[in-house]
């Protein structure tokens, strides 16, 4: 079973533990990453509804899930954050790496699919969305 990140038509399939553990790196990623009590009460929502109303093979619809275009920019930034943090072998089990290259894909495409969003509603949002992206690349 798998479990699937959504919006309008774009969707790929991760298998569940990789949804978890995507979840649950970038619930941790976006608390160390806000810089308001907003952001940190959205990682506290994530939490809250992962642990109470997901399940296994769950499709994750990210518009849904992230209504907002701030919080599309935050949760992009946030698995942006995570796959850079992933790369630079900062996060995760570093012993095994069979697991990274996945991993890191996944968390780009869901920066990327919430990037997008956040171009159609905010293209001067998007651009400063760039920049902090960058900056946490370092």
């Amino acid at each position: 079973m798998a479990g699937s990140f959504t919006c309008g038509t774009q969707y790929f399939y991760q298998s569940n533990a990789r949804c978890h553990t995507m979840v649950v790196g970038v619930i941790e990623v976006g608390r160390e990453i806000a810089i308001s009590d907003l952001q940190r009460a959205w990682a506290d929502e994530l939490e809250h509804w992962w642990n109470t109303e997901a399940w296994n093979g769950i499709d994750i619809h990210l518009e849904a899930l992230f209504p907002k275009v701030e919080q599309q920019r935050f949760w992009a930034q946030s698995f942006d954050a995570l796959a850079w943090k992933c790369f630079h072998r900062r996060w995760g089990n570093q012993d095994n790496e069979t697991w990274q290259v996945g991993f890191i894909f996944g968390c780009h495409a869901v920066s990327l699919i919430l990037t997008h969003l956040v171009w159609k509603v905010d293209q001067n949002g998007f651009l400063a969305l760039l920049i902090l992206m960058a900056y946490y690349r370092t």
